[in-house]
């Protein structure tokens, strides 16, 4: 039996919301980061009462797609879109582009550019 993971102890404040940050694991053996509603009284519980004073305050959500310069926090909101694990490199990449040229067929100039511009894009 695996041990219980250690409380990460990461919450988050949205409004008057309070969430608390953990890994949700997937069938696959991956993880992702949730936000999980939590409540106070349950947090009084489970740590300190000056604990509540130190969690980051957010006026609420926002989602700003941004690959290149990637910001967590907008002004007083939580940026719920999330950074992309990889960044770009140059180099052949061949089945990726074999993959590309499956999808797009004769449009696939049309399909990097596509792409390009869904990386690059930076709503204002």
């Amino acid at each position: 039996m695996q041990e219980k993971e250690q409380d990460s102890g990461r919450y988050v404040r949205i409004g008057t919301t309070l969430y608390k940050i953990v890994r949700k694991p997937l069938l696959s053996g991956d993880s992702i980061e949730v936000r999980v509603p939590w409540n106070y009284e349950t947090l009084r519980q489970d740590h300190s009462k000056d604990f509540i004073s130190q969690i980051e305050k957010f006026d609420g959500f926002c989602s700003v797609p941004d690959h290149i310069n990637y910001q967590r926090c907008i002004g007083t909101f939580l940026n719920q879109y999330e950074a992309i694990a990889y960044l770009p490199s140059d180099g052949d990449c061949p089945v990726t582009m074999e993959f590309l040229t499956h999808l797009f067929g004769e449009q696939l100039e049309m399909g990097l550019d596509y792409l390009q511009l869904l990386y690059c894009l930076i709503p204002k």
